[in-house]
């Protein structure tokens, strides 16, 4: 019996931090009422909270009559969160408090030497620029390109992190940090970023593509992220759209990458474009033409729009979000060809939109991760499961 009254016990504190994060401050006759549990069980379990310092009186309830009610509050800075995404060029940190309240973001282009030593600096620069220290970190969520396999501590389908040294990304972590460590894929933790803060935020079902070097996708289904067998699922930049485009040998590399000249065009981008804040892919165009540089571009649009016909129809989305700078500067530019073809191909067409997070997005959704990987002390954040 007792052990029945500790578990439901821990059932109400967990209740009660919740609806402390999403709707406090409150009363505990406040909390009685929405939870429809005891006023003796909410004084006890509150006592607890605070003793753990996990809730605070933040001051009193402004009723008319009777003695004023304390309200008690979430205490988002019991602990902190640091979300990194590790890109191609660039290292991106977000410190926030536990309650997912942004507090910091830097972005870095990587260095020369150790790729692995520059994100621990990266981790301890934006820890101090918080004004907290490491001890006070919870969890850290880090997004790569391409697959983080657990069961093997290796990374797969991402080329060149051949480059980032020996050893694995994972190993380095655990030997600086004591903290919980989660590595994602750096698209799917854009998934998340944009249906916790984006412009996907409310929906359930998303389909996410991120076109920028490289192409991928990720799907979030009835509020869940799907991953697949391997952990691969959303790879379509292997998606075959030509019969001659089929490859012979396997290549890390798809048959979809191989026909659009992604690399070279953003290599183009960064050299002659870099100053610009919104791309004219038109005008990219124009350019590599006139300057007779040798790619096949007159297909893109349709490359890309093909690509995200398959997407909607395999995927069935209620929005399709669409990332990178290469996709986004595609769709803005040949906008009414392509929902002209998706509402020609696909029976029930996603509304389109464009990210409004842009590069924030990866690094908000490792925040968002590690809010849910620290919520066995903390509270569920059902929102991003």
């Amino acid at each position: 019996m007792a052990k029945n009254s500790e578990i439901a016990s821990e059932m109400n504190r967990a209740a009660i931090l919740e609806l402390l994060r999403t709707q406090g401050p409150l009363s505990k006759a406040d909390m009685k009422r929405i939870l429809d549990i005891s006023f003796p069980a909410v004084t006890y379990n509150v006592k607890k909270l605070m003793e753990d310092n996990l809730i605070y009186e933040c001051g009193e309830a402004d009723n008319a009559i009777g003695r004023k009610a304390t309200l008690l509050a979430f205490n988002s800075r019991k602990a902190y969160l640091v979300g990194v995404d590790l890109g191609r060029q660039n290292i991106r940190t977000m410190c926030a408090d536990i309650a997912g309240n942004i507090l910091q973001y830097h972005t870095v282009k990587i260095g020369t030497g150790g790729v692995f030593e520059q994100v621990i600096e990266r981790i301890y620069e934006i820890v101090k620029a918080t004004g907290i220290t490491i001890e006070d970190v919870a969890c850290i969520g880090i997004g790569i390109p391409g697959i983080y396999d657990t069961s093997t501590d290796s990374h797969k389908l991402a080329p060149f992190v051949e480059g980032w040294g020996e050893g694995s990304l994972m190993q380095r972590l655990k030997q600086e940090f004591s903290m919980e460590i989660y590595i994602e894929n750096s698209v799917n933790l854009g998934a998340v970023g944009e249906r916790w803060q984006g412009i996907a935020k409310g929906y359930d079902e998303i389909a996410y593509v991120d076109f920028g070097v490289g192409f991928g996708s990720a799907l979030i289904k009835g509020g869940e992220l799907v991953r697949g067998n391997n952990g691969a699922f959303g790879e379509v930049g292997f998606m075959v759209l030509q019969k001659d485009r089929l490859l012979r040998e396997y290549s890390d590399e798809g048959a979809l990458e191989k026909l659009i000249p992604s690399s070279k065009i953003a290599n183009v981008i960064d050299r002659y474009f870099k100053k610009e804040s919104e791309i004219s892919i038109k005008k990219v165009f124009e350019f590599i033409k006139e300057q007779n540089m040798e790619m096949e571009l007159e297909d893109i649009p349709s490359y890309f729009a093909m690509a995200l016909v398959n997407i909607a129809v395999m995927t069935n989305p209620e929005v399709l979000v669409i990332s990178g700078r290469l996709g986004c500067a595609i769709y803005r530019d040949y906008k009414d060809y392509i929902d002209k073809v998706m509402r020609g191909n696909v029976p029930f067409p996603p509304k389109l939109l464009v990210t409004e997070l842009a590069e924030r997005a990866n690094v908000i959704g490792a925040i968002a991760v590690s809010m849910i990987h620290s919520n066995s002390k903390y509270t569920n954040f059902r929102e991003f499961k």
